[in-house]
């Protein structure tokens, strides 16, 4: 295949790539195996002094440990990825970078650390007029601003994230933050609100056939039907 072709040749260049679309291609099926790719690939790059492969690689290598509840191992992907991304001046990478180390800073219980950053990746990419990368970074934000509490805050970014998605068609961005906002409607002590955004969610993903996220909110569902007096 590529990657043995690439070994055997000694191209240390393709090698690097090659392992990192292989890691793509292990995407959610096969994650440890994706991680052991990126993280080779990372090695390669760092050897041969390309920075935005190193950059790249990186910020797979936190996905892929976000994925795999490596929270400590993306934040520390995460922060060597921005660096270079800074270096290279790559804006996307950049933010992308910022969304990772936000993602990795709230499961960590970080909050400050997660708003700073995700609030970074939003005006790169509102600059970039990037608008589903604007969406997700809006969604991300809300669900940061709902764990603190800050429940205006929550509501606005996650209806901001909830046009974007409609305006592009994009279902699953829909459903995610729909259930999002149905979760901060309920906090909120709106139930009625709440079960409609959540009941939306469960038929777009129904519809898309993703049934264990289907499922799981079915049972905030029947938890906010329990609660009605």
């Amino acid at each position: 295949n590529g990657l043995d072709s690439a070994r055997k040749l000694g191209d240390r260049l393709a090698e690097a790539w090659m392992l990192n679309n292989l890691g793509m291609v292990f995407g959610l099926q096969r994650k440890e195996q994706a991680v052991g790719c990126f993280e080779e690939s990372l090695a390669i790059y760092r050897e041969i002094g390309d920075q935005p492969g190193q950059a790249r690689a990186a910020n797979n290598v936190a996905q892929a440990c976000l994925r795999l509840c490596r929270f400590s191992e993306a934040l520390e992907a995460a922060r060597r990825s921005l660096v270079v991304q800074q270096q290279v001046e790559d804006r996307y990478g950049e933010g992308i970078a910022l969304g990772n180390l936000g993602d990795a800073c709230r499961e960590l219980g970080r909050f400050d650390e997660a708003t700073n950053h995700l609030e970074q990746a939003l005006v790169i990419f509102r600059e970039l007029g990037d608008q589903h990368s604007e969406a997700d970074s809006l969604s991300d934000l809300g669900d940061v601003y709902l764990t603190m509490g800050r429940l205006d805050d929550a509501l606005s970014c996650l209806r901001a994230s909830l046009a974007i998605w409609r305006a592009h068609g994009e279902r699953h961005g829909q459903a995610a933050t729909l259930s999002r906002l149905g979760l901060a409607q309920k906090r909120a002590g709106r139930p009625e609100e709440a079960r409609e955004l959540l009941s939306e969610a469960h038929l777009i993903l129904t519809e898309l056939g993703d049934l264990r996220q289907a499922a799981e909110i079915e049972a905030g569902l029947a938890e906010l039907t329990e609660a009605a007096p």
